[in-house]
Formats: C-alpha cells, structure tokens, sequence
C-alpha cells in the first residue's frame, strides 16, 4: 500500500476498534444495571431472593446460548448492524424495566399484594430473557470486525486493548446507578404504608443487624429510602451516609459511638 493509504487504514482501523469499544462498553451498561435494582425491588415489593436466583441463573444459560447462534450469525451478516440492532433491543428492554410495575398494573388492575408480585416476576423475567438474547449481539460482531480491521502480528495487543471495554463499562455502570440511587427517585419516608411494607419486606436483612441498628433503622425518618436503596449490605448504619438519615450531627454522632462500642465489645 502505498503511505496515503496505509493512514487511511490506520484511521479506520482504529476508528472500528475504538467504536466497538464504545459500543460493547454500553452492552456492559445496559446488562449489568439490573443487579443493582434488586435490593430496592426487594425492599418495596418484596421479591425474594429465591426468585431472583434463578432468575439470573437462567438469564446466564440464556446468555450462553445467545451468543453461540449469533456468533454464527455474525460470519454471515454485516457486523455494524448487526451490533446496532443488538444494543437497540437492549435499550428498548431496559426502558421496558423502569415502566414494570405500571405495565403489570394495567395488566392485573393490581398494584400490590401477592398476585401483582408474581406477575412482576414474570415480568421482569421476560424482559430479562429478552435482553440477554440481545445481548449475545455484542461480542461476536465486534470479535469478526476486530479481526478484519487487525493484522495477526499485533491481534493480541490490540484485542488486549479491546478487551478493556468490559471494565469501562462495569465501572460506568456502577457509577452511574450509584448516583441515581443516591439522587434520584421518590423520598417514601413520609408514608406509613410503605414504611411498614419496607420494614416487612426487609425484616431478614434487618434481622440480622445488631439491635441498636435495627432499632434506628426503624426509627429513622428516611429509613424507607435508606433500605430501599440498598444499603444495609454495609453492615453497620454507622457506615451509611449521614445525609440519607435526615438527622442532626449530634444525634448520628451518639448513635455511631454507641453502635462502635457495643460492637467492639461483641467482638471482645
């Protein structure tokens, strides 16, 4: 080749490797945000984790599977779209998520109770299903157009690179549904009903926690938000953010100190 046609391919070389780095990235967003909904799932409609357990187990096989047929799928079909219509599907999905319990709602005339929690199981399982079955339109479109773009002397280094994509997207999806959980949604603390439907739901993670912790969690004004989004998994409510709390300094200082002592003293 001659020197103006060698850039021209380093450009698009790179241009597909960066693409599909961006592209996969997504996948990762769209595929790994539904983890961090299932303690505030589990906290407002009381979904258990039996449930979600298997659930997720076969969304893995599913996964498996989809990737195998669309692996042959990409050695025959055009790698760009083929790209583009997986991540397409998966963020319809994923938008079909945050709509759930109104869609079942309409479906069943429910909004609670046990009929209207099985139904959003089914629900969200679907939708699960469905995304993973887009999802395996990730890796093989990029792997074929990497290997089209990418020379075997220097494939492994820049498949290395390449692979990179996973952990920007894991790391973009932890941030960001960090900060919405954190920011986002409907302070509940203030109604009753849901209050005393957190606390039920949330009563064996609850049950768990040292009795100054459980007693504070119930007492606490925004307590609802607080198991809601899934903090508890911290262990101690002295490791909570204290704005979540609702509280003034002294009275989360006092609360902290006894929980540490008593703590330390178990421990002892």
């Amino acid at each position: 080749m001659t020197p103006e046609q060698t850039n021209k391919f380093n450009r698009w070389q790179w241009r597909t490797i960066i693409g599909t780095m961006i592209g996969y990235a997504i996948f990762y967003v769209v595929r790994k945000n539904f983890s961090f909904a299932i303690p505030g799932l589990t906290a407002q409609y009381g979904i258990t984790k039996t449930a979600f357990g298997i659930i997720m187990t076969l969304i893995g096989v599913i996964y498996g599977a989809s990737r195998f047929v669309n692996g042959i799928i990409a050695d025959r079909s055009n790698g760009r779209w083929h790209m583009a219509i997986g991540l397409t599907g998966s963020a319809i999905v994923n938008i079909l998520f945050g709509f759930g319990a109104i869609i079942v709602t309409s479906m069943t005339g429910l909004s609670q109770g046990p009929a209207f929690v099985r139904g959003l199981v089914v629900f969200f399982a679907v939708l699960l299903i469905l995304n993973n079955v887009f999802q395996g339109c990730g890796f093989p479109p990029c792997n074929r157009l990497i290997t089209h773009w990418v020379a075997p002397s220097e494939l492994a280094t820049k498949m290395s690179l390449w692979n990179t994509s996973h952990s920007i997207g894991a790391f973009i999806v932890s941030v960001l549904c960090g900060w919405l959980m954190g920011h986002a949604g409907t302070d509940v603390s203030a109604d009753p009903e849901m209050r005393a439907r957190v606390i039920e739901n949330t009563k064996d993670a609850v049950a768990g926690l040292p009795p100054e912790s459980r007693s504070f969690l119930e007492q606490c004004p925004s307590a609802c938000r607080c198991l809601a989004m899934g903090f508890l998994g911290a262990g101690y409510h002295r490791r909570l953010r204290r704005n979540i709390y609702n509280i003034d300094s002294s009275r989360h200082s006092e609360i902290c100190r006894t929980a540490g002592t008593r703590r330390h003293e178990d421990e002892a």
